[in-house]
């Protein structure tokens, strides 16, 4: 009788050897034929043996989708695309399309050389919600460390952003208007703010410094508000402050109330703001008409503010405040994105007037104005807790 020599089925071996792999784990296997294994003698049976596949790992630009998103996947090996329930759709080149309903579902690459291995990646559907902003938003404010920013564009009427030297070119370099432009476009606006103090920056200085100064309470002085300034990128104590000065006020947060705490406990409230869901569920949208907060009086700060102008308040009151008088914000509309690394609000204003051109025509624009809401948790200003510290110190020698 003839002797037969068998090979031990490959996939046998590689159900043994590869216990512990998850399944969004490409299978480690060296090779991706079976060219390294040992010579079979052939004695007249065909010996059949499995192809021995290395699967790369799925390549998504995010796991994190909103409602109704579109995007595409990739896997260098040559595959076969399938997802786990009826949240979302994948066609055979990748493009994912999920659908509105929040939830999770796991993406599937199988071989097409071999189909007994396959790749996983688990996806998430997070539709955005007021609720969800509101929570996250007082989340951040409590902590008193953040970062927020105000930069902008200027557009014609047909939509397209008006450059500063077309400002320059139609009222001069030295005009209110290209200060104006500086202001809202090039510059931008920024406040950060820690447990123990904030500052505010308009713009770069000639000695490159990004900011202008700030306040802080002083260990030093019983809690009294001191301010502080910015020599040479030197944090440098200044004078007492004024309201802790005349008011004997002690606590900085007192009298700055432009941090996202104020806003959210006791006058932004967003489920007066009637924000909607844009088509694509991608943002948040906000109609200043539709509006229920009592934002239109700020002769008060028991007042319900609108988000934008709770941001725009928050980083600048000046120009919030200015903005308000002309009855920008009576009809001002926004789109709101956010996840948990910050907040971006773009707010759209309409017939912003810079002031006068040469020939003294008015020089009025649509403005678009961005602020955000970022470095949660992180905020360290240059040189003030150092400076804090240094009075603990002296107060304990």
């Amino acid at each position: 009788m003839k002797h037969k020599k068998y090979l031990f089925p490959l996939s046998a071996l590689i159900i043994l050897g590869v216990a512990g792999v998850t399944s969004c784990e490409a299978i480690p296997i060296k090779g991706e034929t079976n060219d390294d294994l040992p010579p079979v003698t052939n004695l007249g049976d065909e010996v059949k043996t499995e192809t021995v596949v290395k699967l790369e790992d799925i390549v998504a630009e995010k796991t994190v989708l909103h409602a109704k998103e579109k995007i595409t996947l990739t896997c260098e090996s040559e595959v076969t695309w399938s997802v786990s329930n009826g949240l979302a759709t994948i066609s055979e080149t990748g493009e994912l399309i999920v659908g509105e309903k929040d939830g999770t579902f796991i993406v599937t690459a199988t071989s097409k050389v071999n189909p007994s291995y396959s790749i996983s990646k688990l996806f998430e559907i997070k539709t955005m919600g007021s609720k969800e902003l509101a929570s996250l938003l007082f989340e951040w404010a409590e902590g008193y460390n953040y970062t927020m920013d105000w930069t902008g564009k200027i557009l014609d009427e047909e939509g397209n952003e008006v450059d500063r030297n077309t400002i320059v070119e139609l009222a001069g370099s030295s005009s209110d208007a290209v200060l104006a432009y500086d202001d809202f476009v090039t510059k931008g606006n920024l406040a950060k703010y820690t447990n123990e103090g904030f500052y505010v920056k308009y713009g770069v200085d000639s000695e490159g410094t990004m900011y202008e100064g700030g306040v802080y309470n002083s260990p030093l002085y019983d809690g009294k508000v001191f301010n502080y300034d910015v020599i040479n990128g030197q944090v440098t104590q200044g004078y007492p402050d004024y309201y802790s000065f005349a008011l004997n006020i002690s606590d900085y947060k007192e009298i700055y109330n432009q941090d996202l705490s104020i806003f959210m406990r006791d006058e932004f409230k967003v489920e007066d703001s009637n924000l909607t869901l844009n088509e694509d569920c991608s943002a948040l949208l906000y109609d200043a008409k539709k509006d229920q907060n009592n934002y239109r009086d700020i002769s008060a700060l028991s007042v319900d503010y609108s988000l934008p102008m709770a941001l725009f308040y928050s980083i600048d009151s000046y120009y919030c405040a200015e903005f308000m008088d002309k009855g920008f914000f009576f009809d001002c509309t926004a789109e709101i994105t956010y996840d948990e690394t910050g907040l971006t609000c773009v707010v759209s204003f309409k017939d912003l007037n810079l002031g006068l051109s040469t020939n003294n025509d008015y020089l009025v624009y649509d403005y678009q104005a961005t602020f955000r809401v970022y470095d949660i948790g992180s905020t360290v200003i240059d040189g003030l807790l150092e400076m804090i510290e240094a009075e603990k110190n002296s107060l304990e020698a």
